[in-house]
């Protein structure tokens, strides 16, 4: 890495000296057709200067080498060794890795606003980048190590205070609330307690306050949501709606949103980017004015942990005025689908099908068993008839004819053939 940049920056430092070199450089832009951009200098106490030197060079790469192979220029050149093809690979590699920071650090150095909400979501981002892939060189797998080193130990995970702040700072923040860098029982855990220290300071403020809910409408404001009819999953997205009608401070309220779930002790914030109305109607009756203005919540790749009741609440004039709430339910999928009805129809169709089959194979079974075994039943029982007769009469005819001689032996075989049972 210390080779290349030394390379690197020996080209850019004799453009930046002569003045000849310069002049030759800036034709060769033209002629080929690129961008007319200074080389960039690194410089040890500037942030993304190695990068930013690598990615010029690499742009004015053919620029640079027609320039040194100029005859103006070739004769005072000393000590100066162009880029090989493995140098210039590994130069596009660096300039890919250092990427990253570069992103980083020009985000953080032109915000207006404190950063420290972004520090562990850039963190994440970061560590994300360096982790290792199959084509990268040793020289790359070495600067993502360091890298990941050092920002590892910046802010350790040991340090639990210091990181549960940070993820505080982070969840307060509309652009990364959703806190995607974490698990889903971190998560939840963050917002808990986040949520409970809120109310615990503000619980002072909270009793010089009084609550109204939507039935006190006679005394200036009402406030009403509208329910969710629709069946809700995982992923899907849902817009509540709060109807506000006021007669009194009109203009002078602040609209908020609460979740009361069964597994928090205290209702959950939700933060939304400003309390902006929709849509807002005025009317007059009676003398009186009444302005009405309608605040929507979008409420985007639903989880089961977002299960709950939404309240609207209004503050004015030292009053909050708390809605009916709007209860979500977002069902898992797989549950929904056993309580299907046209599933469990088919369900119960298919077992219904599978006994009747069975039933009527048994029966089948138990009919062929009976009937083949009636038809053997009296053919037996005839021969059995027919071999006991013809053995009495044969018997009658040996006693008058005599059962040693030759009629003797043949009747006996007529007997016997005539006797015996026919297999199937």
């Amino acid at each position: 890495m210390s080779r290349l940049l030394g390379r690197v920056r020996k080209v850019v430092t004799f453009f930046h000296r002569s003045t000849t070199a310069a002049a030759v450089l800036k034709e060769k832009q033209v002629m080929l057709q690129l961008p007319l951009h200074k080389l960039v200098q690194d410089v040890a106490t500037r942030w993304n200067s190695s990068h930013d030197m690598l990615e010029r060079y690499l742009e004015q790469q053919a620029a640079v080498f027609s320039a040194l192979t100029d005859k103006s220029v070739k004769k005072s050149i000393k000590d100066i060794v162009t880029l090989s093809d493995d140098d210039v690979k590994l130069a596009e590699d660096v300039v890919q890795v250092l990427k990253p920071l570069k992103t980083v650090t020009t985000l953080m150095s032109t915000e207006q606003i404190p950063t420290i909400s972004m520090i562990l979501p850039l963190k994440h981002r970061i560590l994300a980048s360096m982790k290792h892939s199959g084509p990268d060189s040793t020289v790359v797998k070495d600067i993502k190590a360091a890298i990941a080193h050092d920002f590892e130990d910046r802010y350790p995970d040991t340090d639990r205070a210091l990181i549960q702040f940070l993820h505080m700072s982070t969840a307060l923040d509309p652009r990364f609330k959703s806190l995607p860098f974490l698990d889903e029982t971190t998560h939840d855990t963050i917002f808990k307690s986040l949520t409970e220290r809120i109310l615990d300071n503000c619980s002072q403020t909270v009793q010089n306050v009084t609550f109204l809910s939507e039935s006190d409408g006679i005394r200036g404001t009402t406030v009403l949501q509208q329910p969710v009819f629709d069946r809700l999953h995982p992923g899907d997205s849902v817009t509540l709606q709060c109807s506000v009608i006021s007669q009194i401070c009109a203009g002078q309220y602040s609209v908020y949103w609460f979740r009361h779930s069964s597994g928090y002790s205290h209702p959950g914030i939700i933060y939304t980017d400003d309390n902006r109305s929709d849509q807002c109607m005025e009317r007059s009756e009676n003398g009186s004015s009444t302005q009405s203005c309608v605040y929507s919540l979008s409420q985007t790749e639903l989880r089961p942990s977002d299960t709950g009741i939404y309240y609207c609440a209004v503050a004015t004039c030292g009053k909050i005025h708390l809605g009916n709430g709007t209860k979500l339910i977002i069902e898992d999928s797989s549950a929904s689908t056993f309580r299907n009805p046209v599933f469990l129809t088919l369900l119960t169709f298919t077992i219904i099908s599978i006994i009747v089959n069975a039933f009527l194979v048994m029966v089948i079974r138990k009919n062929y068993k009976t009937g083949k075994e009636s038809s053997k039943q009296p053919r037996n029982q005839s021969n059995e008839v027919n071999f006991s007769t013809n053995h009495r009469f044969f018997h009658k005819q040996c006693i008058s004819r005599g059962c040693d001689n030759d009629w003797g032996s043949n009747q006996r075989q007529t007997l016997l053939a005539a006797s015996l049972p026919v297999e199937e």
